[in-house]
């Protein structure tokens, strides 16, 4: 074996060697500091606790989470300086958390996966009620979180959720992005934002209403009824199942399958309507209205077809766009 291989084969072995020390020196070192800095109010009433409002405000991002205990905590990062301040009355709750960095500390370790830019905030699983509001212009995380209602304002935070469930379910953002993923569930959903883009991923919502300016609004797989609407953000929808109405006034329109809507409907103004199934449709009713520009429908020029017994319904309209349905066989409908 060369010496040249084997020099590299060694500095290899060493770089892993330091990186894993590194990475175990900085866990230890960070949950250290964690504990040490850990700001934690027992809720005294925890079991008649119905409702929590959280205001949280500065420059930090959070993630807040559910505990099965009786406390409330807050685990700043090393390089924030955050205050936790509670005020509980009866059944309700009353949270302040005002986080800012101290300094900007380079993550020296941002290849090994470790981060360390958000602080966390625990809140004990009894409550049934949670409000989030405040000032911020960071990210929010919000994960494995279940309870009856779930109320979000945060101005111009972007909003995370991951793995909720709850019955009702409203996020509002002036200016920031909305995602809300991995199982993330509710009888009535409702989600806002002026200008961010809405990502909707694996959900199970009765009904969901969404809504964006100049974002765009993606869906990724999931269940339910969902409204969503757009000025002159996109529309992306990808395996839904359920039923689905979108609007927008200058946005495209894109859908694709496996998995098509049970009744499906489009009404824009400029933008196009693309409809592409990657199987044959099967029992499925299409119906196209365009004023200026063209209507076509597996393959052949026509505003309405109808395949099979037609229980799936798409209603399709856009005043100025184009609209396309398209799929195997489409030429030979």
């Amino acid at each position: 074996m060369k010496k040249r291989t084997i020099f590299l084969l060694v500095t290899a072995f060493l770089a892993m060697v330091v990186g894993g020390v590194g990475s175990i020196f900085f866990y230890g070192q960070n949950d250290q500091f964690l504990e040490n800095n850990k700001q934690n109010y027992h809720v005294k009433n925890s079991d008649a606790l119905k409702e929590m409002h959280l205001t949280l405000s500065g420059d930090v991002s959070y993630t807040i989470a559910s505990a099965d205990r009786k406390d409330i905590s807050l685990w700043p990062m090393n390089n924030h300086k955050e205050n936790l301040k509670v005020n509980e009355e009866k059944d309700q709750i009353a949270v302040d958390v005002n986080g800012q960095q101290t300094k900007k500390q380079p993550n020296l370790f941002f290849f090994f996966g470790i981060s360390s830019d958000s602080g966390t905030i625990t809140i004990p699983s009894s409550v049934k009620k949670l409000v989030i509001s405040g000032n911020l212009n960071t990210n929010t995380n919000l994960e494995n979180i279940e309870l009856t209602e779930l109320v979000v304002d945060a101005k111009q935070a972007s909003i995370y959720l991951s793995n909720i469930s709850t019955n009702r379910l409203s996020v509002k953002t002036s200016a920031s992005s909305i995602s809300a993923t991995n199982k993330t569930q509710a009888k009535q959903a409702s989600f806002v934002t002026k200008s961010g883009a809405i990502y909707l991923s694996d959900f199970f919502f009765d009904q969901v209403k969404t809504k964006s300016n100049s974002g765009d609004l993606r869906i990724d797989g999931g269940h339910g009824t969902v409204e969503g609407t757009t000025n002159s953000g996109g529309i992306t929808v990808d395996d839904l199942k359920g039923v689905g109405k979108f609007t927008s006034k200058n946005g495209d329109f894109t859908l694709n399958t496996p998995s098509i809507p049970k009744d499906l409907d489009v009404e824009l103004e400029q933008g196009q309507i693309q409809i592409y199934g990657n199987e044959i449709f099967h029992n499925i009713e299409l119906k196209g209205q365009s004023e200026l520009g063209t209507v076509s429908l597996l393959g052949k020029d026509r505003t309405s077809y109808k395949v099979g017994k037609g229980t799936n319904h798409f209603r399709l309209t856009s005043k100025y766009g184009d609209i396309t349905v398209d799929g195997p066989g489409s030429n030979d409908e």
